[in-house]
This record gives structure tokens, sequence and C-alpha cells, in this order.
């Protein structure tokens, strides 16, 4: 089912590769196979990318199982895919940092590309840009666990309250928790890939639903306390 998936995928039958996909998955479902399932529901999602329909949550949901199962080619693939769909919604720097991850990662682990990531491949011009190009030698210095740290916090989550701890996006809380650490913006900024002034907007922007004016009280009443 995965392989007859993949082959209508490549062959521009994204439907059929659905179809196809959605009975691995519930065949994995059935017999327990949870490496099939995550297999299954990445295939899922890049037919339904080609479909125009909403792919990212099968696809986060796949990253996960994936990186959870120490599913390293999978998790890659992913990635390739995340970055799809970020280039489809107008992020090219993201989607720059995530292939140069996932390329960095199939380096380090010995393997080629899949034919499904030759299908998530952008083209050379996509490259061509020095913004695009920086960012995707920064993603190229993520290891896995970075990798999808990062991808996981560029999606963010949908129905967040307005204050409170709650109302922070990933990348705030991660802001957040090395602010209160001590850590300068600069060296926030060069953890997370982000320019220092990005910081002191995500920094703003953590005050403001937290109720604090300052780091100081950020760190007094937030602060990691040890045990």
């Amino acid at each position: 089912g995965l392989l007859l998936a993949l082959a209508r995928l490549r062959a521009g039958d994204p439907s059929g590769a659905r179809s196809s996909a959605e009975g691995a998955r519930a065949w994995g479902s059935m017999i327990g196979y949870r490496g099939m399932v995550a297999s299954a529901t990445l295939l899922a999602a890049a037919a339904d990318r080609t479909l125009g329909a909403d792919a990212a949550p099968s696809a986060f949901e796949a990253l996960s199982a994936a990186h959870t199962l120490g599913m390293r080619p999978l998790a890659i693939d992913t990635l390739d895919l995340i970055a799809a769909l970020a280039r489809d919604a107008g992020r090219p720097t993201l989607a720059a940092r995530l292939h140069g991850a996932a390329q960095r990662l199939r380096t380090d682990v010995g393997m080629v590309q899949s034919p499904l990531a030759r299908l998530l491949e952008p083209d050379t011009a996509f490259r061509a840009g020095p913004d695009v190009a920086d960012a995707w030698a920064q993603g190229t210095r993520l290891g896995m666990t970075g990798a999808v740290g990062f991808a996981t916090r560029s999606r963010g989550r949908r129905g967040r309250p307005r204050s409170g701890l709650d109302s922070l996006t990933p990348t705030e809380r991660d802001v957040m928790e090395l602010a209160t650490r001590g850590l300068s913006n600069t060296t926030i900024g060069e953890r997370l890939l982000i320019s220092a002034g990005t910081v002191r907007t995500h920094l703003r922007s953590v005050f403001n639903k937290l109720g604090v004016t300052s780091r100081t009280e950020l760190a007094g009443r937030f602060g990691v306390r040890d045990a």
C-alpha cells in the first residue's frame, strides 16, 4: 500500500495516492504497526498538498511520530514536506532552513534522497537569492532534534488565548525560557536562528501577554527554578 501510494504520487495521481495511503494507514493501525502509520500519514499529507488540501496537520503528525519512533529517514523526508508547504505559503527562508537541515541530515546518516524527497525538492532558482542561501546554510547547522524543534515552532498553535502562558507561541516560549536564564538577545537569536531584532519583538509580545515590564520581572515570575 505504501509503495502503491508513492508510485501513484509520482505518476501524477494524488487522489489514488491518498486512497492507497489511507488503506495502508488503516492496516497499520489494525496491527499496531506505528511505523507504517507514520509512513502512510506522510504520504497522505504529500498527496493532500498536491490536491490543494490542508496538508499541515498530517505532516506535523508524521514528523512527531517519526521523531518519537527514531525513524530518522522518515523524519528527514517529512522535514522536506514541511519545507515544501512553507514554500507554498510564501515563507522561503523557513523553507530553505528546513530543506538545508534535511540535506545535511541525509549526509550525516549516509542516505540518498528518497523518491518522495525528489518530488519535494525546490528548483535551482529557489536557492538563488542571498537570503534563501543564508537560511539554507543556517539549516545545515541544525541536528535532528534542533530541526524537528524548529519545524514545530514554525507552525505555532491555533485557538491560542490572548494572554497568559498558554497564549505564547512556541517561539515565544523558547525566547522567554532563554531570556529568564540571562541570555542576551544576540545569543538567543543564535540559538533559535533568528535575528536579535526578532528576539526583541518576541520579548515585547511576551511582556504584553504575561503582564510584565522587564526581564527581571519575567525571570522572577516565570523563570525556571531548581527543585
